[in-house]
């Protein structure tokens, strides 16, 4: 809001010098409107057309500082607008305000996402406000979405961790070649190494080298799939 454009400098200066707890009132010429900037934990801006540029007394809970687990009262001054504006503030207000506070960082040209996150939120917080009432919880918004998705992720880690546990078998390279009859056992006089252009191995179809076999005019790799194709593998 500060750094909007054409927002008189007169009112950055006054927002900046603006002290905690401390209030500052602009009216539009006919009087109609009323602006309320109020310094709280952070700036706080309220455009309104009822209610005056009065203080009032508030009392809060903040929690102590020499005891984390203790709360203890202050008083503050709060505008009225703003007041009014806390008592008033019902549904789509509140909806608003929470949903705000976590909101899922979607990192995506296609507008229909982030529609889709913002109505799982609202569907989040709708149940959540189901879920206070029924059971009389004290567990904040957040406590509750992180229940909510490791109770949907669970099933998938158990069948990820029963996939882990089973024996899988490993079959190397040889024992697969072997298996489907593809080495042949014979002397190493047949097979010679000759240079050539530079063409993909036959045994590993990972590298390419510039070496074949002479016998079966097929590319291989001096190590280690030389030494399988001295055993003749039939391709």
């Amino acid at each position: 809001m500060k750094n909007r454009v054409r927002l008189a400098t007169i009112i950055q200066n006054e927002i900046e010098k603006l002290e905690k707890h401390g209030a500052l009132f602009y009216t539009s010429s006919d009087h109609s409107m009323l602006l309320t900037i109020w310094r709280d934990s952070r700036i706080v801006y309220l455009v309104s057309n009822v209610g005056q540029n009065t203080l009032s007394v508030k009392e809060r809970n903040c929690k102590n500082v020499s005891s984390n687990n203790n709360y203890q009262k202050i008083k503050f001054k709060c505008p009225d607008t703003i007041c009014t504006y806390s008592k008033t503030a019902r549904g789509v207000d509140l909806l608003d305000q929470m949903i705000g506070y976590y909101i899922p960082e979607i990192r995506s040209k296609k507008w229909y996402r982030s529609i889709v996150s913002h109505l799982l939120q609202i569907c989040m917080y709708n149940s959540y406000i189901l879920y206070t009432k029924v059971t009389n919880s004290q567990k904040d918004f957040l406590f509750y979405q992180e229940s909510i998705i490791k109770q949907l992720i669970s099933p998938m880690r158990e069948r990820k961790s029963i996939l882990a546990t089973k024996e899988k078998k490993f079959v190397t390279k040889n024992n697969r070649l072997e298996s489907t009859g593809m080495i042949i056992e014979c002397g190493p006089e047949d097979c010679t190494l000759r240079k050539n252009t530079l063409k993909e191995c036959v045994i590993c179809c990972k590298r390419k080298s510039s070496y074949y076999c002479s016998l079966h005019n097929k590319p291989t790799c001096i190590i280690p799939c030389y030494d399988l194709h001295r055993k003749n593998v039939e391709l």
